[in-house]
């Protein structure tokens, strides 16, 4: 019926690593389109990372409300890459629906962190060959990951482009919910070209440069350029056929593989994002009949099925009609435009030089600590505890390391030791519940339920995150306590109104309370958030919660006897 506790621990891993990104969180690279670059400084040999006290260059910490970027640029070239990031997200919020999400959830507030190398040789070993920077759902082994951009230099008008594509994603997912691959491209393609001033933002206008322009306004008319490449019509995938590709068709051998794509992969994506790109520049921009529809449900999204209503929209229209719609919207003259936007005021934000201990532990933290990297991160652990054997956030990663590594005994040593610096830091008891649900405890303690339950005590006190309050109201579930888990829970939708763990949590409370149709109203509201690519197990969980509460709303009376386990990463 739900998810038995190893599975859910394995479904949250899994959407770990997509929960905020598009495919390309997985493709990585692909023609350039891959993730946020940054400007890219010349490529050379790779120079040997060393902290500031070595001779490194001196790293800092810029925060505003919405971006902390972590960075050895000279400073004023931070503070115009982080001025740049605020102004994408204020258009972005200004013209995303986002403004009032749902009922009483508030509006969203994405954080997002960057890591920005002052050259591309410095980021180059934590990026994969061929590739200028990364867009990460989450570094590799947080437990609640914040979306992450790895990148180098300052902002170029393609990075610009990029970043917003991302960050559109991520508006767009939390206003329309699961969206069909080919719209939840394009719409990101579309929402990439945002200009001008918040009061006023251009949006939808070709760029041959960074993002696709129509060939009419060259000499290839009906072509279409992408990323400054010509690619003929009659290569692109027609409309009927592209609105029908799952995953796997729109990113070709990618989808699940992060080695290097083919030659005819990368072309095969290129036309596709084009084609995408096309599809929704058309459909919001003219006056055919379901195109007017298409725009009116966009504007007004109902957080349930948004995105499966539109594609449905798109589908009735016939293969025919918008096969030949499509083909001649190839031929219309679409004016260009390439955007380079003008140094923006320094936005409110604070700032701290980060010592030796912090800039080794952030290096660590780019390196998965299982697998072949391991070894190098537990090295610069270890460089940052002699460092600053004082740094709680140093105790904390090195138990982190030792958790990925299965040493539940050292790991539990380290957690402590963090918690013992800083004892009212949330994810220092998060990262000690995880350890202690882990498989790997299981045989360790055998008083492991009270060292959890100590654990979860101390989290309540302090719990503030969508996934430390969602832990505590599944925690209160399984002990009855309805009333506290229901608070738990609704504290974590609204501390997150796009984590679908937290709606799904909250509709399993509702229904053991005995509310079935709240109960399915919440699982709706899961399922309208949960990621394109969610895994199986994850799936079948959401499946079969709604068929539950339909079917409980149909016949009340109905009770609910499975509880849902503890969901939190290992």
């Amino acid at each position: 019926m739900l998810l038995a506790v190893q599975e859910r621990l394995d479904a949250s891993l899994q959407v770990q690593d997509i929960r905020w990104g598009d495919m390309r969180a997985i493709l990585r690279w692909s023609l350039g389109v891959g993730m946020a670059v940054l400007g890219l400084a010349c490529i050379g040999q790779h120079a040997e990372l060393a902290p500031a006290s070595a001779g490194g260059n001196a790293w800092s910490e810029l925060t505003t409300d919405h971006f902390r970027i972590v960075t050895d640029l000279r400073e004023r070239d931070a503070v115009n890459v982080l001025a740049e990031y605020e102004h994408v997200y204020e258009l972005l919020s200004s013209v995303t629906h986002i403004s009032g999400v749902h009922g009483s959830v508030a509006a969203l507030s994405f954080k997002t962190q960057a890591v920005v190398f002052r050259s591309y040789d410095e980021l180059q070993p934590f990026v994969p060959p061929q590739m200028g920077g990364t867009y990460q759902s989450s570094l590799p082994n947080d437990i609640e990951g914040v979306p992450t951009i790895l990148a180098s230099g300052t902002l170029s008008p393609f990075g610009r482009v990029l970043f917003a594509h991302e960050l559109a994603h991520r508006f767009n997912h939390a206003a329309l919910g699961a969206t069909p691959v080919w719209l939840n491209e394009g719409l990101a393609e579309y929402y990439s070209t945002i200009r001008g001033e918040v009061s006023a933002p251009v949006v939808g206008e070709s760029d041959p440069d960074n993002v696709v322009a129509a060939g009419s306004a060259h000499h290839s008319v009906g072509d279409v350029i992408y990323q400054g490449a010509l690619i003929h019509a009659d290569l692109l995938p027609k409309a009927s056929r592209l609105v029908s590709f799952d995953p796997s068709g729109f990113y070709a051998e990618s989808f699940g593989n992060h080695a290097p794509l083919s030659y005819e992969a990368r072309n095969t994506q290129a036309r596709n994002y084009a084609a995408a790109w096309m599809l929704v520049h058309m459909l919001l921009h003219e006056p055919f009949d379901y195109a007017v529809q298409f725009r009116e449900l966009l504007g007004k999204p109902d957080m349930h099925n948004t995105g499966a209503e539109l594609q449905a929209i798109v589908e009735h229209v016939g293969a025919d009609r918008i096969d030949r719609d499509f083909s001649a919207y190839l031929l219309k003259d679409i004016p260009w435009r390439q955007y380079h936007p003008g140094l923006r005021s320094p936005p409110e934000h604070t700032s701290r030089g980060l010592s030796d201990s912090d800039v080794l532990t952030w290096w660590a933290r780019l390196d998965s600590f299982d697998g072949d990297m391991a070894s190098r991160a537990a090295k610069h652990l270890a460089d940052a505890q002699r460092s600053n054997p004082q740094d709680p956030d140093v105790w904390f990663w090195l138990g982190r390391h030792s958790a990925r590594q299965r040493h539940a005994v050292e790991a539990e040593s380290n957690y402590e030791h963090a918690t013992t610096l800083a004892p009212d830091r949330p994810d220092f008891l998060l990262g000690l519940v995880s350890l202690y649900v882990s498989d790997s405890a299981k045989s360790v303690w055998p008083d492991r339920e009270q060292r959890l339950d100590n654990a979860i005590a101390k989290l309540e006190r302090v719990a503030s995150s969508p996934l430390e309050l969602n832990v505590l109201a599944i925690r209160a579930l399984h002990a009855h306590e309805l009333v506290k888990s229901q608070g738990f829970a609704q504290k974590a939708c609204n501390a997150g109104p796009d984590c679908w763990e937290c709606w799904h949590t909250f509709a399993e409370a509702a229904f053991v309370a005995g509310d079935a149709p709240r109960a399915l109203e919440l699982e709706r509201m899961a399922v309208a958030r949960a990621p394109e690519n969610l895994s199986e197990n994850a799936f079948r969980a959401l499946r079969d919660a709604t068929r539950l509460y339909e079917l409980a709303v149909q016949e009340p009376g109905l009770s609910q006897n499975a509880l849902p386990p503890l969901f939190v990463p290992e």
